[in-house]
């Protein structure tokens, strides 16, 4: 058994690592509202990490965490529901993300196949008419 007198220092790093996830949680959103997909990849990688980190820490700080009435452990246990409520907005923001992206691409192929499609102009007047497509194809 892990000794309970490390606990407080361990507590305290396990704050540190929830204060640097909030911030990379905080900055994943951002990343993916702006499409930085490069960046997001790097940021995304740490993220893991981190969550690595905590989850050893958390074991050996489970008996600290189940103490309700001690200060240190409602500090963590709060962090911790900050942590997976942002982890939770962040995973809604990329499954809307990626459900619009997969519907642009089924509003693209279906466009795509139409036979001899007319386009008009803001005006209504006939723009161009073109030839159907197969999608990939030029």
């Amino acid at each position: 058994m892990h000794n309970l007198k490390t606990a407080p220092e361990e507590a305290d790093k396990a704050l540190q690592l929830l204060e640097r996830l909030q911030d990379v949680l905080e900055s994943e959103l951002s990343l993916m509202r702006e499409r930085r997909t490069d960046e997001l990849a790097e940021i995304t990688t740490y993220k893991t990490e981190l969550v690595e980190d905590l989850n050893r820490l958390t074991q050996r700080l489970a008996p600290l965490l189940a103490k309700k009435d001690d200060p240190a452990a409602a500090r963590l246990l709060e962090k911790l529901e900050e942590c997976r409520s942002l982890n939770t907005r962040n995973g809604v923001f990329a499954r809307t993300a990626a459900e619009g992206a997969r519907s642009a691409m089924v509003l693209l192929r279906t466009t795509l196949s139409f036979d001899d499609v007319t386009l008009y102009d803001a005006k209504g007047d006939l723009a161009e008419r073109r030839e159907a497509r197969s999608f990939g194809h030029v």
